[in-house]
């Protein structure tokens, strides 16, 4: 029998939007899993220790989910996806690649050492309210949608314009042109012009960026054409990104 849930989902590390939608496209992936709807992303500012200096903003959502899996298989699973997705635990408000919690469930409240359900926090997350109202009616029904493409993306012939909130996420953008169809592994190179390149020889449709610095960290994913056009990456700069597709 199915149970439905309520997942949240928040990045703060790398390529906030293209997590996101790789965590999505990975649970969606799993055996006994259905995707249902999503609300749309909203952004919230990250809860650091006392003292500290602000963290980067996190990029966050809530998806519906319908599972054979009980809650704590469930969250074994949602724990598999963070781990594949670079998630590295080392201490309370750390910055994530990526944060998988479960919200809500059509079970009765539940509380066990490793889980919480409804989520303890929840009334405390305008986001998460936010997003449960999206799912209540007033949302996006499509489970492909908004993490499905770039909602910021131009082209003009064979040049495609992006501006992101930072530059990790607008490199992800310009260079995921269509759904994975395949696991995502492990990409690192030298500078962004480099990681294009990268992508382009290993024929990558979807792309995340861990780190984008001295050296650019990733993961693509091949999509479901034979064959994806290569790309040279023009700019890079304060959130913009210009990436020329070579026919």
């Amino acid at each position: 029998m199915s149970e439905r849930f309520v997942l949240g989902l928040g990045s703060n590390l790398g390529s906030r939007w293209a997590l996101l939608r790789a965590a999505l496209a990975r649970l969606a992936a799993t055996e006994g899993v259905s995707v249902r709807a999503i609300g749309r992303p909203r952004r919230s500012t990250a809860l650091v220790p006392p003292g500290a200096p602000p963290g980067p903003d996190f990029l966050n959502g809530v998806a519906r989910l319908e599972s054979t899996l009980g809650p704590e298989a469930l969250l074994d699973r949602l724990h598999a996806v963070e781990a594949e997705l670079g998630r590295v635990r080392e201490r309370k408000w750390a910055a994530r690649t990526i944060d998988l919690d479960l919200l809500s469930w059509s079970g009765a409240p539940l509380r066990t050492e490793r889980l919480s359900i409804p989520h303890a926090e929840l009334e405390r997350r305008a986001f998460a309210l936010a997003g449960l109202a999206d799912l209540a009616g007033t949302g996006p029904e499509d489970p492909n949608a908004p993490f499905a493409s770039a909602p910021r993306v131009r082209a003009a012939g064979s040049l495609r314009s992006v501006r992101a909130d930072g530059d990790a996420d607008a490199l992800a953008w310009a260079l995921t042109l269509e759904e994975a169809a395949g696991a995502f592994e492990s990409l690192a190179a030298p500078s962004p012009a480099a990681f294009a390149e990268a992508v382009s020889e290993r024929r990558a449709a979807a792309v995340v960026v861990f780190e984008l610095g001295e050296e650019v960290l990733g993961a693509a994913a091949p999509g479901r054409a034979e064959r994806s056009p290569p790309r040279r990456l023009e700019a890079l700069g304060e959130g913009r990104c210009r990436v020329r597709v070579v026919d």
